[in-house]
């Protein structure tokens, strides 16, 4: 078995993160590794004898944190950053190559053009709420960064104007809340502009006053 460097440090490891990430590096650096041989290594690690560790762990905590990562790799259900990192702190490699796998194994080769960026806008603009490349990527299951690069200006341009509409809807749905509320439970039937505020948590004086307008009318 070739073993690589998984501790790429000179510090000692202080929690169970830093832990977890050196065996995450063990594991997928050394594929044909048992089980049993990562978690005599986990449990020699965490030794405070072995000058590796602060203080001593847990042995339990360790054993559980041995199945977690074991499981994991099994599953498949490693994020991507951990496993970048561990092709980045594998030693056998030159910068190149490190580069080169990284970008062969992660970059996306699905690609999303201006005008099917715009079809998921329309779509998402049926629900009346404030869009973000947060949620037009959730859509589409990519990243916010593909998002980004794809979307023609035009329509950025809608977005935004959509945007500026719908937060003044959500922040009149609000203050009408507001006023419905103190409207049962007000005897005179008399309110102030800073009741409204307060109640609302909105203090668009223009925007209460709309609002007040569009009650009585």
């Amino acid at each position: 078995m070739v073993w690589c460097k998984v501790v790429n440090t000179t510090r000692k490891l202080q929690n169970l993160s830093q832990v977890e990430g050196v065996l995450y590096r063990l594991v997928y650096l050394n594929p044909e590794i048992m089980y049993e041989d990562m978690e005599a290594f986990a449990l020699w690690l965490t030794d405070s004898s072995t000058g590796w560790v602060v203080n001593s762990f847990d042995k339990g905590g360790i054993q559980t944190l041995c199945d977690d990562v074991w499981n994991n790799f099994q599953d498949g259900k490693v994020y991507v950053n951990k496993v970048k990192r561990m092709l980045l702190f594998n030693p056998s490699l030159r910068s190149s190559d490190r580069c080169r796998i990284i970008g062969g194994k992660f970059r996306r080769s699905v690609k999303y053009s201006a005008n099917q960026i715009y079809e998921i806008v329309q779509e998402l603009m049926l629900d009346g709420k404030p869009l973000t490349a947060d949620k037009i990527a959730k859509k589409l299951k990519c990243s916010t960064v593909t998002i980004s690069r794809n979307m023609d200006d035009e329509t950025k341009g809608i977005i935004s104007e959509y945007n500026i509409e719908a937060r003044k809807n959500e922040k009149m749905e609000k203050i009408g809340k507001a006023i419905r509320e103190l409207l049962d439970n007000s005897k005179d039937k008399a309110l102030s502009i800073r009741q409204i505020r307060k109640l609302s948590s909105i203090p668009d004086q223009y925007l209460i006053k709309e609002a007040l307008k569009a009650v009585k009318g």
